[in-house]
């Protein structure tokens, strides 16, 4: 994950450790003096999920075993802890608005913490299974939910009411391949599998580009009920499957890393390939750009590497 001002890429491990790097270089930051100490950010289990603050003051992290912490950057110190934040494995966070931190999980639900008050806030139910991703809208009081189930959840994170409900198909809607509009309900609109990512795309409000585990990237207007805007469905393929996707900080490429540990890169406009490169030897896992510049992180499953690379 790296923080809004592109000066730190945090990791996460799965013996609890979390190390704050310097994205151009790729080496860890001992101008962090717990740092430069041997003094790390740590879980007494897994680290699943990381988000920087819009200052890039903190940092939250969640791990196997439900557990947040709120730490601050600069010295290291454990600001909040929410000890049972959730009943299952910590998949993803988020920073929004007034404070608060948004979280979901394995136990199929989705939370709003308060940092001040050390508190849980709103629980917000809904996900068939485990929730594995979440994304904010251009909107601060919304964000995006994506689950095993299928789904994908617009959720008001003032109120904690699910505004809407969507999936996705590989295939366009009869009326949308013949050119007309397209007249589907939220849940009029089938997916082939479970959400593995959601990301922003920047410069274009409430486009998100979603990765499903499928042979198809999906750019979703979440302010249309899900509607479909395109999808990049690449020739070139080899038998693979996108495991997770991001948008390029202008919002023109769109990254993915498949399950055979190759990294693509595409034109977000007309969905053709830019760029294919072997990044890993194990399955992909994840796949972060960096907020200003043009430097891609991946990272893979048994690999035990964070991989930077300047497409």
């Amino acid at each position: 994950m790296f923080s809004s001002d592109g000066a730190t890429l945090a990791t996460g491990s799965s013996d609890g450790f979390i190390e704050l790097w310097q994205p151009r270089s790729g080496r860890l930051r001992r101008d962090l003096t717990y740092q430069a100490n041997d003094e790390l950010l740590m879980h007494d289990g897994a680290v699943l999920s990381l988000a920087f603050s819009d200052d890039a003051l903190l940092l939250a992290s969640g791990d196997v075993s439900g557990v947040i912490k709120v730490w601050q950057v600069s010295s290291g110190a454990c600001m909040r802890r929410f000890d049972n934040a959730h009943d299952g494995s910590v998949n993803a966070l988020r920073f929004v608005g007034g404070g608060q931190l948004l979280s979901c999980s394995q136990d199929e639900t989705v939370r709003v913490h308060g940092i001040a008050s050390g508190s849980t806030l709103r629980v917000m139910r809904g996900h068939a299974s485990f929730v594995n991703a979440l994304a904010s809208l251009d909107d601060s009081a919304l964000a995006v939910s994506g689950g095993a189930d299928a789904t994908l959840r617009v959720w008001d994170v003032r109120s904690g009411d699910c505004k809407s409900v969507f999936q996705l198909t590989a295939e366009p809607e009869e009326s949308e391949a013949a050119g007309g509009a397209s007249a589907v309900t939220p849940l009029a609109i089938k997916l082939v599998d479970a959400i593995k990512s959601v990301s922003p795309i920047a410069g274009s409000p409430n486009l998100l580009l979603v990765c499903n585990g499928t042979s198809t990237l999906f750019v979703v207007d979440a302010a249309a009920d899900g509607n479909v805007v395109r999808r990049i469905v690449p020739e070139s393929l080899e038998d693979e499957r996108f495991q997770s996707a991001c948008a390029s900080a202008d919002g023109q490429i769109a990254y993915a890393l498949t399950d055979l540990g190759r990294l693509y890169s595409f034109d977000l406009s007309n969905g053709s390939v830019h760029r294919r490169l072997d990044a890993h030897a194990t399955e992909g896992v994840g796949v972060v750009h960096h907020p200003r510049q043009s430097i891609v992180a991946t990272f893979a499953r048994n690999d035990r590497k964070m991989r930077l690379w300047t497409p």
